[in-house]
């Protein structure tokens, strides 16, 4: 048995816990879709983005589907604001809102999802 040195170990280690990390979080934020409706970008500052969700759901999940849009880019932007919309509901503002900036913050504007 072949003994790797250990930086090819500390790769192939990270690698696995990468792998794992995405499984995880692709189980926890599990078939909810959303249909990107706007997504306009203002150079390198800014990128906006409006999303409609089929029903509401929770924050952990709610911040899962936002990394995901934030990371379809292969851009880096300052910031980054995603708008939830619910389908079905009749209102002139987002059912909830994240920003990245650079950090994550969710705001639910809206009823949240109830338990």
């Amino acid at each position: 048995m072949r003994t790797l040195p250990i930086q090819k170990r500390a790769i192939t280690g990270l690698l696995c816990a990468v792998a794992m990390a995405f499984s995880l979080a692709t189980a926890l934020a599990g078939e909810t879709k959303y249909t990107i409706t706007k997504d306009e970008a203002m150079g390198p500052i800014k990128r906006t983005v409006e999303a409609t969700l089929p029903e509401k759901v929770d924050e952990q999940t709610l911040g899962q589907l936002a990394t995901e849009i934030k990371e379809s880019s292969n851009k880096n932007f300052g910031f980054t604001f995603i708008g939830w919309r619910v389908e079905g509901e009749k209102s002139d503002t987002y059912w909830a809102n994240t920003r990245f900036d650079p950090d994550m913050k969710i705001t639910i504007i809206g009823e949240p999802v109830a338990n």
